[in-house]
């Protein structure tokens, strides 16, 4: 059983079987918390802007992007939008993204929360302004999902598996694979246009 089409033909032509496709199916729902409880609950200030990856921390998912784009925010623009990055995950680059962010010098705007509990990820996307994917290579990502049936303005990776299920300017905004510089524009536009971040929120 493979769970997404692009599984099915790496694994049919690397075993010569074949696979059946069955996707994930997993039951969501929505936080009846307000933002600003959840804020309090996981000492992120409530008038933060709050972009969130929901995943392994882990080389193929490229969790440093997130980390490097909003490094590049500058004096101006982080007073004025006060970005802060929740990483709800764990993996084996969680102690380098801590070192990362203290050499950047925004420790104090990333949060770790290591591994969440399925049943508490809907706490992380209520909270959540913004939600990223930046890995190389997805199947059927359920967090992509979860974050498309909460409604989250979405910023994602032109990766196979990502791109077959988001169009870019339509369900959220694309970037190439590492390019902090794009995310960062991207982060810029949901932030000051929020009509356009309602838009495309829509749209997925």
């Amino acid at each position: 059983i493979a769970v997404a089409h692009d599984i099915k033909k790496n694994y049919d032509n690397k075993y010569g079987i074949n696979c059946e496709v069955q996707f994930p199916l997993v039951p969501f729902s929505e936080h009846s918390g307000s933002k600003e409880e959840l804020c309090k609950t996981y000492n992120v200030p409530a008038d933060a802007k709050i972009v969130c990856m929901v995943g392994s921390i882990k080389d193929m998912k490229h969790p440093e992007t997130i980390l490097d784009a909003v490094a590049m925010f500058n004096c101006e623009e982080m007073a004025q939008h006060n970005p802060h990055i929740v990483y709800a995950g764990s993996g084996n680059m969680l102690e380098s993204l801590k070192e990362k962010a203290k050499e950047y010098g925004i420790a104090e705007r990333v949060h770790f929360l290591g591994f969440v509990p399925k049943e508490d990820v809907n706490r992380i996307f209520k909270m959540a302004d913004v939600y990223i994917i930046a890995s190389d290579f997805e199947g059927t990502s359920v967090s992509l999902l979860e974050a498309m049936y909460n409604r989250k303005p979405i910023i994602a990776s032109d990766a196979p598996g990502i791109n077959n299920m988001i169009n870019d300017g339509e369900s959220g905004l694309l970037f190439k694979i590492g390019y902090a510089g794009e995310v960062k524009e991207h982060l810029i536009t949901y932030f000051t246009q929020p009509q356009i971040a309602a838009k495309l929120s829509d749209g997925a």
